[in-house]
């Protein structure tokens, strides 16, 4: 067998499709747009396959297909599975805007970690200044990142990405939420504290220039806990990531 066959063939095996929730039935769902190209020209599959889909809401799919087309797939629904792969620990992620496109990295890589959520926000020393036809253009590239990640890495749930005017809007939405701030000035960290880290967390990091006072002020008041991710100084698609890797690891989920 050549080696672009034996890679399709593979890949036909550990693809998860995304299947819109309007387009789950009863007993079968359907596969249409890019999905449908995929997995006609691409994987090559046909009638009698069986694959994986999954609704982003929390539903994933097992199927054999009745009919393709590059247009059209439609499945019969053999098994379905709620919360498949994601962890038990609800993680929203908070990170303060930066310039570039750092936080495309960011995005792929939480998502692939387990987030929830993720909410840019403009934080006090965020260098970027943005009109809501700039916002609304990087919101949906992100949930495009998102969404090839969280078919990538086998989620059932794609982390729906908003970005929140300013910190204060951060604390409004904490509601009973444990909330926990990287901020490289504090001491201690979050080793061997697994007990004190509920099962629904906010986590955030800064932009490059880090909080301000009156924003980690607020923090305080609203009850958030601030720690240490180490000695050096880590850029904010770092932190945000090392911040996720400490707290998934201490509940085991990672």
């Amino acid at each position: 067998m050549g080696g672009f066959g034996y890679r399709s063939l593979i890949l036909r095996f550990i693809t998860q499709f995304y299947v819109k929730p309007s387009n789950v039935r009863d007993d079968s769902f359907v596969l249409t747009g890019e999905e449908a190209q995929h997995a006609a020209g691409v994987l090559r599959h046909k009638k009698g396959d069986r694959i994986v889909a999954s609704d982003g809401l929390g539903k994933t799919y097992k199927g054999e297909i009745l009919s393709v087309s590059s247009k059209e797939l439609e499945a019969k629904i053999e098994k379905s599975e709620t919360g498949r792969n994601e962890p038990k620990t609800e993680v929203t992620l908070v990170v303060g805007l930066t310039k570039g496109e750092k936080l495309d990295w960011l995005v792929e890589k939480a998502t692939e970690m387990g987030v929830s959520a993720i909410w840019p926000f403009f934080a006090r020393y965020s260098e970027v200044k943005w009109d809501k036809g700039k916002v609304d253009k990087n919101v949906a590239r992100w949930q495009r990142l998102a969404l090839a990640a969280f078919k990538q890495c086998g989620r059932s749930i794609i982390p729906r990405i908003e970005v929140l005017k300013n910190s204060a809007e951060v604390i409004k939405r904490k509601g009973d939420r444990e909330l926990i701030v990287a901020h490289p000035l504090e001491d201690g960290g979050l080793a061997h504290e697994s007990r004190l880290v509920g099962r629904n967390v906010i986590a955030a990091v800064g932009p490059e220039g880090g909080f301000a006072a009156e924003e980690l002020e607020a923090v305080r008041q609203a009850g958030g806990r601030l720690v240490s991710l180490g000695p050096r100084r880590l850029r904010t698609e770092t932190a945000g990531l090392v911040l996720l890797a400490k707290l998934l690891s201490l509940k085991a989920e990672l």
